[in-house]
């Protein structure tokens, strides 16, 4: 793996050239504290609503069809769930595309909006490195 020559923070708008850097690895995507914050500031959101029982869609519940179903205290069918959006099936990508769409991902959750864990962000984040 070459060095990348620059970095690129999340919360910055990329442009294509910036998506084909990155899968390239000519350039770094970047963390800050601040995208950190919005990631636990959301977590801690997501953790109290679910403690206080709100319907939450795709978490408490189903997705799509299934959005009437609950979903909050049956591990069976959280992972059906994820089943469900076929992760990783398919034809395997090369590692510039990977690498693209896995920062695609990443810039995604480091907006704050998903819930996800911090720990499960920084876990991905390491993967990426």
């Amino acid at each position: 793996m070459q060095q990348p020559t620059s970095d690129i923070l999340f919360s910055k708008n990329w442009s294509i050239s910036d998506f084909i850097a990155i899968g390239r690895q000519i350039k770094k995507p970047i963390v800050t504290a601040t995208d950190l914050e919005k990631v636990n500031l959301a977590y801690q959101t997501l953790t109290k609503l679910k403690q206080e029982n709100h319907w939450i869609y795709g978490v408490t519940s189903g997705f799509g069809p299934l959005a009437e179903e609950n979903a909050s205290n049956n591990d069976e069918r959280q992972n059906r769930l994820i089943y469900h959006l076929a992760t990783g099936v398919g034809v395997r990508y090369g590692l510039e595309i990977t690498r693209m769409v896995f920062a695609l991902r990443l810039k995604q959750l480091a907006q704050g909006y998903s819930g996800i864990n911090p720990d499960s962000f920084r876990i991905l984040m390491d993967a990426f490195d």
